[in-house]
């Protein structure tokens, strides 16, 4: 990391440094590499697994200048530059392992070497990860400069800024083909395989899917800021904090205008840059971002402050792969069943379809990462006010902590959803037309007329609202005798009608588009309603008459404890399958009856299961969105110090640590998918509106908690110089 410090003068310096962090990794698979056709090939084992190699090299370079004009004024001005190269790459990168095999059409450049992501019904996965190789190359330049102004009671800094992102980032799912294998029939005896090895072996899939990014998007985006700040000392027992700010975020836009958008206005793909769509795919800049702030402190008596504020603060949520604008025609999607394919694929060996541009004006599948033609900035309002007061030493504090979220990103799974629709009157529709069921529901979407062979289209929508209240209390005593002790807790509640990103199709979210300002409307999926944190640091106070050897041992010692216990997270109880909306691949939530909860629940039984039935179909269920909470989370570290002397200033230091030292178990949340199959008619097997219930795990805990750790010791050894 080199650093260069210039002063020219009294007035005048310049600050430079220069940083390069590179952290490569290697992910080996499962199975072991084999030799086949003169190559090394590495068989994986688990295709969604990011087995392989990895780099992640960071690089920043900074450039501060500051001109003295005289004791009350001062100019700053700064350069940053910032290089984020993150990429994956998968087992058999590089390699044309399929052509090697004699399978055409799945290795054509580098981007799609390796081997094919291949899964056998009943066995290992073979083949490399299905959604790499990821690379994401972000360059980031920040120009920025402030004037900072003393005059008598009053500190006025005033500055702008802009930002310049560039990011290229490419990702395929499937792009060399993932083929599938599932246990087929014997003709000889009628009998099933136990597994797909058969299937594979002659060739006979089950699904093959392939999306290739024909075009890897370079994006660009600026986002230019100004703001007015004062700390004023108004008197000598009140200070206040005055400012305003305001900034830009354009969306992005795509170097080569390789971006399209879905218009729902008319039903239809827009392109970016042309029949008169602007460049950003008809997004547009929000240009109202001002953010007022205010804050103050007063000392009202001795030893007593009551503190303040307010502040506002926009973000652009748009950075994430469901609004990339990566459509049609700028995408290849290939989606085969049963040995089917449009152009004739109906063999392994055969390979997979090659990429070809989908059509923009005769679109069909998935119009999948699309944005409204309305999306703006998210913005946040924070306020809080403390009371704090000290005494002999000890500091205790009451805080108030509230937030207001408002525009915030809103993903769902299918904007093109019908109406909740009944088996029966599915049934009904496809008898009379002599379809299936599937194409029945398709032609109720509410987009079928104009776009009849497109099925799913994804929303990314900035309509969410979210809310947080919370009192923190603390209480810190300040080193005393060799002992210190901090100790917090915080009652707290988050309610909000989104859900977190890339998790659209769980918790029976966005089942109707058009409801979720209402029947999403609930407990968040942060929302820890009570957190107790303890800390204690106690530096014991043997052999402070001893000298020589004896001191050496028994001086120094420190003991230090935490202790964290807080409640469940919330969770929501789903359908297995969908009930309102009976062939859509999102599950919905059941009705709920009455409470469920329990006085004195069990891992058997953690919740009230009489509590949930499935609704009749076509039907919402009532349940609203986390109404229960999961096992509480708890543990207690431990730790003992020892400090030697070594030389002068020099020390070395001993560290015997535990984690968990209970080893208390800490449970995920219990099983909360409710098992239900449709009833059907005795006589004519049609599908009933009516459910049964099938699941017995319904309840339980059976898993522990991912940020469980079992009782864990570490010893160190640490050299202070």
């Amino acid at each position: 990391m080199p650093r260069v410090d210039q002063q020219f003068n009294q007035n005048n310096l310049l600050y430079g440094r220069y940083t390069y962090n590179r952290v490569p990794s290697v992910h080996p698979g499962q199975l072991p590499i084999t030799t086949e056709a003169g190559m090394s090939i590495a068989p994986g084992g688990s295709i969604y697994q990011y087995y392989g190699n990895a780099k992640d090299d960071a690089q920043n370079a900074q450039i501060n200048f500051i001109h003295t004009f005289s004791p009350s004024l001062l100019l700053q001005l700064a350069f940053g530059y910032t290089r984020i190269n993150n990429q994956s790459f998968p087992l058999n990168y590089g390699q044309a392992v399929n052509q090697a095999f004699g399978q055409p059409n799945a290795n054509l450049d580098q981007i799609t070497s390796g081997l094919s992501p291949t899964t056998v019904g009943g066995l290992a996965d073979l083949g490399d990860g299905a959604f790499i190789p990821i690379m994401d190359i972000d360059n980031t330049f920040q120009y920025q400069g402030a004037v900072t102004i003393n005059r008598g009671a009053h500190n006025i800094k005033i500055g702008a800024a802009i930002i310049r992102r560039q990011a290229l980032n490419q990702q395929d799912n499937y792009g060399t083909g993932l083929w599938g294998f599932n246990p087929i029939v014997n003709p000889a005896n009628g009998t099933t395989d136990a597994t797909g090895l058969a299937a594979l072996l002659q060739g006979q899939y089950q699904s093959l899917q392939r999306s290739n990014s024909l075009v890897p998007p370079h994006y660009r985006s600026w986002e230019p800021s100004v703001y007015f700040q004062d700390d004023w000392h108004a008197t000598s027992k009140l200070t206040l904090n005055l400012g305003v700010r305001y900034d830009v975020f354009t969306p992005f836009t795509e170097a080569h205008n390789a971006l399209s958008n879905f218009d729902p206005a008319t039903a239809s793909i827009i392109v970016a840059g042309q029949n008169g769509v602007n460049d950003y795919a008809g997004l547009h800049t929000t240009w109202t971002n001002v953010a007022p702030r205010i804050g103050f402190a007063y000392s009202f008596l001795p030893s007593w402050v009551i503190r303040g504020g307010f502040g506002m603060s926009y973000v652009p949520e748009n950075y994430t792969s469901n609004g990339s604008l990566k459509n049609q025609p700028f995408v290849s999607s290939v989606n085969c069943q049963n040995g089917a394919c449009p152009n004739g694929i109906t063999q392994f060996q055969q390979g997979p379809p090659l990429p070809t541009p989908a059509s923009a004006t005769n679109p069909s599948g998935n119009i999948a990462d699309t944005l409204d033609v309305n999306f703006r900035s998210s913005y946040l309002e924070q306020f809080n006010l403390t009371l704090e007061k000290e005494f002999s030493g000890n500091v205790i504090q009451a805080t108030y902590v509230g937030m207001l979220g408002r525009h915030l990103a809103s993903i769902i799974n299918d904007q093109n959803v019908p109406a909740p629709v009944s088996n029966s009157t599915l049934s009904t529709l496809a008898s009379a037309q002599g379809i299936s069921t599937a194409t029945a529901y398709n032609t109720l979407r509410p987009y079928y007329g104009k776009l009849p062979n497109v099925t799913d289209i994804g929303g990314y929508f900035s309509t969410g609202a979210s809310s947080y209240h919370s009192l923190q209390m603390s209480f810190t005593r300040r080193t005393k005798a060799g002992l210190t002790v901090g100790a917090n807790y915080t009652l707290a509640h988050a309610l909000d009608d989104v859900i977190s990103l890339s998790n659209e199709v769980n918790d029976g979210y966005g089942v109707v588009p058009s409801q979720l300002s209402t029947r999403e409307y609930g407990n968040g999926d942060l929302d820890i309603r009570n957190r107790g944190v303890l800390t204690a640091n106690y530096a014991l106070p043997f052999g402070k008459n001893l000298h020589g050897m004896e001191a050496a041992v028994a001086r120094g010692w420190q003991v230090n404890t935490l202790l964290v216990w807080e409640s469940g997270e919330p969770f929501t109880v789903t359908n297995s399958q969908s009930i309102a909306l009976t062939t859509n691949g999102v599950t919905d939530r059941p009705n709920q009856i009455h409470s469920a909860s329990l006085r004195h629940p069990t891992a058997a039984e953690f919740f009230d299961t009489s509590a949930f039935v499935p609704q009749l179909s076509g039907t919402l269920g009532t349940e609203r969105k986390n109404p229960l909470y999961g096992p509480h989370y708890r543990h207690v570290d431990l730790s003992v110090f020892k400090t030697f002397p070594v030389h002068e200033s020099s020390t070395l230091e001993f560290r015997a640590e535990a984690f968990n030292i209970t080893n208390t178990a800490n449970f995920a949340n219990p099983t909360a998918t409710l098992q239900i199959s449709p009833n059907t008619n005795p006589t004519t097997g049609a599908l009933l509106n009516t459910y049964s219930v099938q699941n017995s795990t319904f309840g339980q805990l059976n898993a522990l908690s991912g940020n469980y750790n079992p009782r864990l010791f570490q010893f160190a050894l640490k050299y202070q110089f």
